[in-house]
């Protein structure tokens, strides 16, 4: 899996993290390494979206991606702001 991800990462131009996970349905597995892609840039993130909206991701995954772009375009248009912080302006 790992040689996937690196090219991933390479792709988007971001970050691999290496994360430990204890399970806790079987004691006899002590860790879980998981790798977690960090993307932190705007223009790296809409990179990912024009991709997995060309390459979309099955069954629940997709459902996930569609919830966290609805949130994403809403912060991108600043729609997440109250009135009164709009207000504020820039």
């Amino acid at each position: 899996m790992l040689p996937i991800m690196e090219k991933i990462v390479k792709f988007l131009s971001c970050n691999l993290l290496t994360v430990k996970r204890y399970p806790t349905w079987d004691s006899k597995v002590e860790s879980i390494d998981m790798l977690t892609v960090e993307i932190s840039a705007v223009q790296k993130i809409e990179i990912l979206i024009n991709y997995l909206n060309k390459y979309p991701l099955l069954e629940i995954k997709q459902l996930y991606f569609n919830d966290w772009k609805l949130v994403y375009d809403m912060i991108k248009n600043k729609e997440h702001l109250t009135e009164a912080l709009r207000a504020l302006g820039p």
